[in-house]
């Protein structure tokens, strides 16, 4: 289901930092529901952590900026495989909860049922846990993109992993110099079948695309990973990547916040928003990550 951007402001806000427990005070009253008000629900069904649910309402063209608009007694069904399995109850924040912690499981699919007074019930689509397959290797390789004009040549990270089938995949690069953190930008993929990848062509590491070689997948990306100080580089002491094998329903919503690159398109039509929620808006994303080094 597919929803124009003016419900959605709501709900990057929510995947990105909504589960990250910022503390924050609304003093003035909000009184649910306005007319045309969905709910929107939020969650990632990860098996390394507990299972959290963020449940808001939309909001009316007009509303305040900082209006974080919570439902608080909602009933959130859970269901594993449609079987029911438990009903969350409520935390704060438009958070909910299962106690105690529950954690899903790999391979199977999940889904919820919402039913809130004064708003259409909303249910989540199935969606399936992923598999996390093994990494195999990870590698830093040096001065393989020169750069004309630039302090020093880009540098590449590769990762290599096995996998039998197809399967989608995002990579979140970060660099550490001087005890600071800092994200080296981020790359998701669909890696289809074995049988249907693209093979591995000697030389043409600078795709940037995963490829097949022999029967193991191979991604080159190349990273600026230094940071360049009155036109010195400062290479990062340390490089590593969150990886993360994501379900085709978060792989469509991350494809669908690319914004058109025509700036006449941007203006003049919806950059419509990818949603896995009948009768709402908002998200129900399957990820199971790792993290790895880059020696």
């Amino acid at each position: 289901m597919n929803v124009h951007t003016s419900y959605w402001l709501l709900a990057g806000l929510l995947l990105w930092a909504g589960f990250v427990g910022c503390e924050q005070d609304f003093s003035h009253q909000i009184l649910p529901p306005y007319p045309g008000d969905r709910l929107v629900l939020n969650a990632w069904l990860n098996p390394h952590q507990p299972l959290e649910v963020q449940l808001l309402h939309s909001l009316p063209p007009l509303a305040p900026a900082d209006t974080l608009p919570v439902v608080a007694h909602a009933r959130i069904k859970l269901f594993e495989a449609g079987i029911f399995i438990d009903t969350l109850r409520y935390s704060d924040s438009g958070r909910y909860s299962l106690r105690p912690a529950f954690y899903v499981q790999p391979g199977k699919a999940y889904h919820f049922e919402v039913e809130a007074e004064g708003f259409p019930s909303v249910t989540s689509h199935p969606e399936l846990v992923p598999l996390r397959y093994p990494i195999l290797e990870t590698h830093h390789l040096d001065s393989l993109f020169p750069c004309s004009g630039c302090p020093a040549p880009y540098n590449a990270a590769q990762i290599i992993w096995k996998a039998p089938q197809k399967h989608y995949l995002r990579v979140n690069y970060r660099g550490e110099f001087n005890g600071e953190s800092q994200g080296l930008g981020s790359q998701s993929f669909m890696i289809p079948n074995p049988s249907e990848a693209s093979i591995c062509a000697t030389g043409e590491i600078w795709q940037n695309l995963p490829c097949l070689k022999e029967d193991v997948f191979v991604l080159f990306s190349p990273l600026t990973d230094y940071l360049s100080v009155q036109g010195t580089p400062h290479y990062y002491e340390h490089i590593s990547a969150q990886i993360q094998f994501i379900s085709s329903s978060y792989y469509s919503f991350l494809v669908s916040q690319q914004q058109p690159g025509d700036l006449e398109r941007i203006f003049l039509y919806p950059n419509n928003i990818f949603s896995n929620i009948d009768g709402g808006y908002g998200l129900v994303a399957g990820v199971n990550d790792t993290l790895v080094d880059f020696p």
